[in-house]
């Protein structure tokens, strides 16, 4: 079981990806929703990351906070 220091520092440098990614993507013109399903895909089980998530509950909860963020981060 990996330690919470450990999954905090795989959250933190996931969001730093996600963040440097979402800059650069205006430069590439390619959407930024691919690059982030591309990073999700990597950082799974099956990819470099080897992340196992099995939790349905804790998916849904993580979905509806990401598309709160997604609807009113435009206001701001």
């Amino acid at each position: 079981m990996p330690s919470i220091e450990n999954i905090l520092l795989a959250a933190g440098l996931l969001l730093l990806l996600s963040a440097i990614i979402s800059k650069a993507s205006d430069r590439f013109g390619v959407p930024v929703l691919l690059f982030f399903l591309v990073i999700g895909m990597l950082a799974g089980s099956e990819g470099i990351g080897g992340i196992y998530f099995n939790n349905a509950f804790a998916a849904k909860s993580l979905g509806v906070v990401a598309l709160l963020f997604i609807l009113f981060c435009r206001w701001f």
